[in-house]
């Protein structure tokens, strides 16, 4: 059962990444601009 257990969360961390990476990218993207260190 150990095996079930594992695998549903890992596989709702892979939803919750895909579901947020994104906005997570975003929020990463407005503290770098505040910052100032705009590498592009």
């Amino acid at each position: 059962m150990t095996f079930w257990i594992t695998s549903s969360i890992v596989l709702f961390f892979i939803v919750v990444i895909s579901a947020y990476g994104p906005l997570f990218g975003l929020y990463g993207e407005m503290i770098h601009k505040e910052k100032g260190d705009d590498h592009k």
